[in-house]
C-alpha cells in the first residue's frame, strides 16, 4: 500500500499494472487521510499557457468584487500558496507530453478544497509556479486599482500638454 502526502505526484506507476480500470476505482485510496483532491478549471492564461506539469508546486490568485465602505472595488489576493499539482488534464505523469488541458487537479486540506470552491464561484482564479526549492510563504495584503496606482507611481500629464481631441464631422 502507498500513502501520498502533500507535496506527493500521483504518478498511474505508483498503482501497479493491474489495467486502467481497476487503478481508477483505487484512485481514492491513495490519498493521504485528512487530504482531498480536487479540480479547477484553467484557460490558456490563468493555467500558464501549458507549462503547469504534474507534481509542481502552485500559487493560486483571485480577483474579487470586495466591499471597501460603500463601495464595491476588484482586489486581487493570494488565495493558496505552494499547493501540488496532482494532475494536468487527464495526465498524472509529469514526464509525458501535455499539449492542451482545461483543467488542473490539486491535492489540498478539506479547508482549502472549501476555500477554493467558494473563490471559483465568487471570481476569476491564476495560477503561478513556483521553483520547487521555494517554499517561502508570502505575506501580501492584496491589491486594489488605488493601490495598484500608488504602487506604479504615474507621473501626470500637465493639462497644458493634453492634447485636444479633433473632431471630425461634416462640413
Amino acid at each position: 500500500r502507498i500513502n501520498f502526502s502533500a507535496g506527493d505526484p500521483l504518478l498511474w506507476g505508483a498503482f501497479g499494472e493491474e489495467g486502467e480500470e481497476n487503478i481508477k476505482k483505487k484512485f481514492s485510496e491513495k490519498i493521504e487521510k485528512g487530504y482531498r483532491v480536487i479540480t479547477l478549471s484553467v484557460d490558456p492564461i490563468s493555467g500558464l499557457n501549458g507549462f503547469i506539469r504534474p507534481g509542481d508546486r502552485v500559487d493560486i490568485w483571485g480577483t474579487f468584487p470586495v466591499m471597501e465602505g460603500p463601495v464595491a472595488v476588484m482586489k486581487t489576493l493570494l488565495v493558496l500558496q505552494n499547493v501540488s499539482v496532482v494532475a494536468v488534464g487527464k495526465e498524472t505523469d509529469p514526464l509525458s507530453p501535455i499539449d492542451d488541458y482545461s483543467n488542473i487537479t490539486l491535492l489540498v486540506t478539506p479547508e482549502d478544497a472549501e476555500l477554493l470552491y467558494h473563490a471559483m464561484d465568487r471570481g476569476k482564479l491564476f495560477f503561478s509556479l513556483r521553483n520547487p526549492e521555494d517554499t517561502k510563504i508570502l505575506s501580501l495584503q492584496g491589491i486594489d486599482f488605488k493601490s495598484f496606482m500608488d504602487r506604479i507611481k504615474p507621473t501626470p500629464i500637465p493639462n497644458d500638454k493634453i492634447p485636444s481631441p479633433k473632431i471630425s464631422g461634416p462640413r
